[in-house]
């Protein structure tokens, strides 16, 4: 779809012009280089039409889709949306990188062929196995279930191995070193959860799981977690985290992208929500490679009633330095978390 004309003194002054008015670039740019994604996905496309037809009209309060900020969504947010149409421009001031893509999983395969070890609980209290209920892209998820509680924490997650770049068969199979990420790696996963309490610093789940130790005692983890009546996502075993302004919870029975920067030479973990930045912590450790990871169904032995679908993780070694921290990361071309960055 051709491109429509833009006033290029106007966008010399930090402005840009559509049909016959000026809107400030600041807001334009709140999503990675692109005013009208409204999804926050990195691409405009039908999901963000769809989005500013639903809401038509005058807005009461603060409209996502009323682009040009007059208090109503119009024809000139709709004039936005078409000059947009496509993938965001990939600058690194707007959060798109370089990187290398290690690992993903999409479930597609119906297996754990991709998994150092599978999706293993000796527990009759866990459930796990694949899903075609709820799923992200295209029709493939996984599904844990917490349904009472154990003395011990609940562990039906699946795990991997690095030994370099290279994820290994099995966990009898020794490392003698991880990632070498001097400039760090950007972590995507999509998650669907339900639970009918708030949790605790002691009634907790965490998301995610990685350690720079290669053995099998899984030390000096850093873990994403749910812990507390905020349900917001929270960096655990760290040295200090440190909430972005307004951070918002992460919701119930709906699918949300979290995205995670982590740098082990730096000791630094940054984390966005569905585009939205969340959190940071600093942490430090002996060693930097990163060389274990676990997703799935982590969580304290009292919980009793959790279900969580996961879909679409991946792992992408950063090929150069990130420093934009407030735009999520984001890579052109990656639609697919199956598909490497061009």
């Amino acid at each position: 779809m051709p491109r429509l004309p833009f006033n290029r003194s106007c966008l010399a002054t930090g402005l840009m012009t559509i049909s016959v008015s000026c809107f400030p670039s600041a807001h334009a740019w709140a999503s990675g280089g692109c005013l009208a994604d409204i999804s926050n996905d990195h691409l405009v496309d039908m999901t963000d039409l769809l989005s500013l037809i639903d809401t038509w009209g005058p807005c009461s309060g603060s409209c996502s889709t009323d682009l040009n900020q007059n208090g109503e969504v119009d024809m000139e947010d709709l004039l936005w949306v078409i000059n947009a149409w496509g993938p965001c421009l990939c600058l690194p001031e707007f959060g798109c990188l370089d990187g290398e893509s290690l690992w993903c999983e999409d479930w597609e395969l119906n297996n754990y062929s991709r998994w150092t070890g599978g999706y293993d609980s000796d527990s009759d209290c866990e459930t796990t196995g694949f899903n075609g209920d709820e799923s992200v892209t295209p029709i493939k998820s996984h599904k844990s279930t917490i349904i009472c509680s154990t003395p011990d924490s609940h562990r039906g997650y699946g795990g991997l191995r690095f030994q370099g770049d290279t994820v290994v068969p099995n966990f009898s199979t020794p490392s003698s070193n991880g990632i070498v990420a001097p400039d760090g790696v950007v972590v995507t996963f999509w998650s669907w959860y339900s639970v009918p309490y708030t949790f605790t610093p002691t009634k907790w789940m965490s998301l995610m799981t990685v350690t720079h130790d290669c053995t099998n005692n899984w030390t000096g983890v850093v873990t994403l977690n749910l812990d507390d009546s905020t349900m917001r996502i929270k960096p655990v075993h760290v040295s200090s985290v440190t909430y972005a302004p307004n951070a918002p919870s992460m919701p119930e029975n709906q699918w949300v992208r979290t995205t995670a920067y982590i740098n082990y030479n730096t000791g630094s973990i940054h984390v966005w929500q569905n585009g939205v930045k969340v959190v940071s912590a600093t942490f430090s450790r002996p060693e930097t490679d990163l060389c274990q990871w676990h997703w799935g169904l982590y969580a304290s032995g009292n919980n009793n009633d959790i279900v969580l679908y996961e879909e679409d993780l991946r792992i992408v070694k950063l090929l150069e330095p990130m420093t934009n921290f407030t735009d999520e990361p984001w890579f052109d071309g990656l639609r697919s978390p199956c598909e490497s960055p061009r």
